[in-house]
């Protein structure tokens, strides 16, 4: 058994106790990932596709977006720039 194999077998297992803690992410850096010009935009764009396809979670998501940033975004409304809000939304 090859490394790929084993790195592959050892995520589609998934113990019970895994699944609850974590969840796992395979990024293949050989063809794909090295003809990617930008290795940092390849890993999070692997990453992001990972979660949405095999895991369901959408990192788009408005309500995932809000749990996840919610205290900076919590200090941005009570900050110097919270005028912003609702003169440029947008922004």
């Amino acid at each position: 058994m090859g490394k790929t194999t084993f790195i592959r077998h050892l995520i589609s297992s998934d113990p019970a106790a895994f699944k609850d803690t974590a969840i796992a992410i395979y990024i293949d850096f050989g063809f794909s990932g090295t003809l990617s010009g930008d290795l940092k935009a390849y890993i999070l764009e692997q990453i992001d596709k990972q979660l949405l396809e095999i895991h369901q979670i959408d990192t788009q998501e408005d309500g995932f977006v809000r749990r996840v940033h919610g205290y900076e975004l919590e200090r941005f409304e009570k900050g110097i720039y919270k005028q912003l809000k609702n003169t440029k939304p947008s922004l």
